[in-house]
């Protein structure tokens, strides 16, 4: 008598099918762990060697790099600001040789503007191929690589096309704005006083002597998150808000304002109370969209402009401390020990938890 072979019926075969989708349900979020947690042990590695190389630049000029070079006083070229960022100081500790060897330091990331037709600005055009060029150090693999292209509708055009490199590491600016001033504020939601609290970087370069409050106390960079394609915000080859610096007035993440201003509501941002990145108001530059995670809106005044620390992680950000240590900052960090992680002399008291 043969006996035939019995296949599977319908029900079994969708049971079976069912044990495999819960077990790829169980399985997907520790695979997806697993790959957030290689991608912020790449990012811990990248900010080390960002301040590995501030301490090479400290050792060979004997200060910290100036966060927003605003002339050069050897040249007579620049008749306005040549707003050279941080980071291009920092090129050839960076391992970025030839890049730092090709940027026109004379005219700078800006330069000269030229306020006639065609309206052009020379630092820009002298040096736009060097921001075309993508440095793996300084993007975070967590964050999407986004690009930055000028609006078409800006200066009529003529800068539109070309697609810029970001960074996902910028400097600590203070506690304030972009201006590092206290116009605009009134008061403190935290019961601070309201002044400006100097940061590593600034206008006046800094010496490892000036840092008071502990190198290991101080935070010198932090990440920020690449926005669309014509928002700044990662932009770190210009010294602006999100781009080439942060602010400590909002937490890691947060939006909770720690000054109030005279702006007609709580967070400074207006008559409407919208809250985020107080982006400098141009809209052929700055804040057009809104990313998930990277609320923004448009601030009449460039110099009471700001941007917080933000990143792709889960719960926080790496920042690098001044001594050249990484540290992830958690999220919920109490808003005070952030604002005085920022400083280099205000003589606060911080645990070694931060």
């Amino acid at each position: 008598m043969v006996r035939r072979s019995r296949g599977f019926t319908l029900i079994e075969l969708l049971v079976v099918i069912a044990i495999i989708g819960v077990l790829i349900a169980l399985l997907l979020p520790a695979v997806q762990q697993a790959r957030e947690a290689a991608r912020r042990a790449s990012c811990n590695n990248n900010i080390r060697q960002l301040g590995l190389a501030l301490h090479n630049y400290v050792d060979a000029t004997g200060y910290f790099p100036l966060g927003r070079v605003t002339a050069n006083p050897g040249s007579a070229i620049l008749s306005g600001n040549s707003d050279t960022s941080w980071l291009c100081l920092l090129l050839p500790y960076l391992e970025q040789e030839v890049i730092s060897s090709g940027f026109n330091f004379e005219n700078g990331a800006v330069g000269r503007a030229i306020m006639v037709p065609p309206f052009l600005t020379e630092g820009f055009n002298a040096n736009f191929t060097i921001y075309t060029r993508s440095i793996g150090v300084l993007v975070c693999p967590s964050d999407e690589v986004r690009p930055f292209q000028v609006s078409p509708g800006y200066l009529g055009g003529l800068l539109s096309g070309m697609r810029l490199s970001r960074s996902n590491y910028a400097a600590s600016w203070g506690n304030t704005n972009w201006g590092q001033n206290t116009s605009n504020l009134t008061s403190s939601n935290l019961g601070l006083p309201v002044a400006y609290q100097k940061s590593i970087f600034g206008h006046q370069a800094v010496r490892m002597k000036d840092v008071n409050d502990g190198l290991s106390k101080t935070v010198a960079c932090g990440e920020v998150i690449q926005g669309d394609i014509n928002d700044l915000r990662g932009m770190a080859w210009t010294p602006l808000p999100g781009g080439g610096m942060f602010m400590t007035r909002y937490t890691p993440n947060g939006t909770n304002d720690s000054f109030v201003g005279t702006g007609g509501a709580t967070a400074l941002s207006g008559p409407t109370g919208a809250t985020g990145d107080a982006m400098p108001n141009d809209p052929g530059l700055f804040c057009m969209s809104q990313p998930p995670a990277l609320p923004c809106y448009s601030c009449k005044d460039d110099r009471r402009s700001f941007a917080g620390a933000r990143s792709r992680h889960p719960g926080g950000v790496q920042v690098v401390m001044g001594d050249g240590s990484a540290r992830f900052v958690s999220d919920s960090i109490d808003h005070r020990a952030w604002v005085a992680a920022g400083t280099i002399d205000g003589k606060e008291t911080i645990s070694d938890g931060l």
